[in-house]
């Protein structure tokens, strides 16, 4: 197995065993490639990265295990950690509105974070304006939303009900993470109004 660094992605990859008996020989090819890529390259601003994400237990939020091990001492001083997650939307990330802000953790090697969706993600997640042409009135849609992941340093005490958008993270002189992770999401069934 080995591990190249290409442009802010590291690759692993190439795992080939091969067993022979007698007349027989097996050649059994475990094809393992993990990527992190990420804009500039993985938790180097912040020293944040993502072990696991995915939607709650129940389906109605974000959780994620942020590996803050490389978190620097005086960050940790500084700062505490927030999970941000939304659904992709054909606007700026940076200033939709739409998002899920967790409460803030105390900076640990593993940080286990969870938050339930907020209203106005909820809300965006039936926007049906998207659909062409929209179904008639009463008509039951499935909605299966990607979520994407973000994690963010925030000063501490920071209130979270003030971060609105991710532009506010930079606002209150906070960090995001340079990971985008994204999964999944909630799967509802809606009535078309």
């Amino acid at each position: 197995m080995g591990e190249t660094e290409q442009k802010g992605r590291t690759v692993w990859d190439m795992v080939v065993m091969v067993m022979s008996s007698g007349r027989r020989t097996i050649t059994i090819i475990l094809a393992l490639t993990v990527v992190t890529s990420s804009i500039t390259g993985a938790g180097e601003v912040t020293g944040l990265t993502f072990d696991g994400w995915g939607k709650g237990p129940d389906g109605s939020g974000c959780k994620a295990d942020i590996d803050a091990s490389r978190l620097p001492v005086a960050s940790r001083d500084k700062f505490d950690i927030a999970l941000v997650c939304g659904y992709p939307v054909p606007t700026d990330i940076m200033k939709d509105t739409h998002i899920s802000v967790s409460g803030l953790y105390t900076p640990q090697n593993l940080v286990h974070a969870h938050v339930r969706f907020s209203k106005s993600m909820m809300d965006s997640s039936e926007d049906l304006q998207y659909l062409n042409p929209k179904p008639p009135s009463g008509t039951r849609v499935i909605l299966n939303d990607t979520i994407w992941f973000k994690a963010v340093l925030l000063p501490k005490n920071t209130d979270t009900a003030n971060i609105q958008k991710l532009s506010d993270v930079i606002a209150v002189g906070g960090k995001l993470a340079s990971e985008w992770p994204t999964a999944g999401g909630a799967t509802r069934v809606i009535i078309v109004p």
